[in-house]
């Protein structure tokens, strides 16, 4: 029975870094809104595991970023600007809550970095095959800077074509995310 608390633990920490990637970085085709509110929920439960609770050194930190907002808030001359410093700031707040967790867990954060690694490795994969063999098939979708290409808002796929392959976007909004976050697992494995 632990074994199984454990494993299941495991997979929504996993998750939850997913949702994590997406939100720093994910396709915007995405709900921003829906994501959000379902990792908020999943980091309310790894929250609910650690018994609430907080490392005093973060509780600094949590204060010295409310300032943060409120002068950026005061700033904000629009709609979209408070939408997204709420948003930059609801990363860091994850981000955070989710040092917060492995401080106090028994759950390796290396075993689930590596979990979220080999989702993105696995995808960027499958992303590469079908983009390059079934393009025909994707859409297009209209994003802030132009278009981007989707199968099913499950692979993605950038219109231009580089010797006859198109650029590997993965889940990310663009491929130099993608790679930013390949080269983050290529140096955990080697290093």
């Amino acid at each position: 029975m632990y074994r199984k608390t454990i494993l299941f633990e495991e997979i929504i920490a996993s998750i939850t870094l997913l949702f994590f990637a997406l939100l720093t970085g994910g396709v915007q085709v995405y709900d921003i809104f829906v994501l959000a509110f379902i990792n908020f929920i999943l980091i309310t439960y790894l929250f609910y595991k650690i018994n609430f609770k907080l490392n005093r050194a973060l509780v600094n930190i949590f204060f010295i970023f409310g300032i943060y907002l409120i002068y950026a808030l005061f700033l904000s001359e629009s709609v979209s600007d408070v939408t997204y410093v709420v948003y930059r700031f609801y990363d860091i707040f994850v981000a955070l809550m989710l040092v917060n967790y492995f401080t106090f867990s028994k759950i390796s954060f290396f075993k689930i970095f590596e979990n979220l690694i080999i989702i993105i490795l696995v995808h960027n994969i499958l992303n590469f095959i079908v983009s390059n063999t079934l393009f025909s098939l994707f859409s297009p979708i209209l994003l802030l800077d132009g278009y981007t290409y989707s199968l099913f808002n499950v692979f993605f796929a950038m219109g231009e074509q580089y010797l006859g392959i198109h650029r590997n976007q993965s889940f990310f909004w663009e491929p130099g995310v993608n790679q930013f976050f390949l080269n983050i697992g290529l140096f955990f494995y080697l290093f």
